[in-house]
């Protein structure tokens, strides 16, 4: 065993006895309150089991932008293409596409047919209304700009 290893062992010793014990003293044990102190002013909402079931459908996207077709021929701003894409992904950006979200609930008909041409069987309208729930939490706890 070489001097670097054993000072690394010795450091990581240290902290695990001494150091980590001060800082529960003075900070607390890590809890739900600090959490929200710290990520809720972000806009970042802690994801629930639903939240994790929509991420994985809003994954199957492979980005063909085929669902985008119905909403063009309707002309409509929006494209559904970017639920899973760029809507889903994070939700501190989210509030800044609240525009787009809101006419995209407004079309469940557009949704609907560009589910039917996804290859991947994304659920454009169950993402759709998921996000407009998300967005609610996220302005709910001070996250919007």
């Amino acid at each position: 065993m070489q001097t670097k290893e054993i000072f690394g062992y010795l450091r990581i010793g240290m902290r695990a006895v001494f150091v980590h014990p001060l800082q529960l003293a003075w900070h607390g044990a890590p809890d739900a309150r600090r959490f929200r102190e710290n990520f809720l002013p972000e806009g970042l909402v802690p994801t629930t089991p639903e939240d994790r079931e929509r991420l994985r459908e809003a994954s199957r996207c492979i980005a063909c932008l085929l669902c985008d077709g119905p909403a063009a021929e309707v002309g409509l701003g929006a494209k559904p293409s970017l639920v899973p894409l760029v809507f889903s992904r994070s939700s501190v950006d989210l509030p800044r596409s609240r525009a787009a979200v809101q006419q995209l609930v407004s079309a469940p008909e557009v949704l609907a047919a560009g589910e039917r041409l996804c290859p991947s069987g994304v659920p454009l309208r169950r993402l759709t209304e998921w996000l407009a729930g998300r967005l609610a939490r996220v302005e709910g706890t001070g996250g919007a700009p």
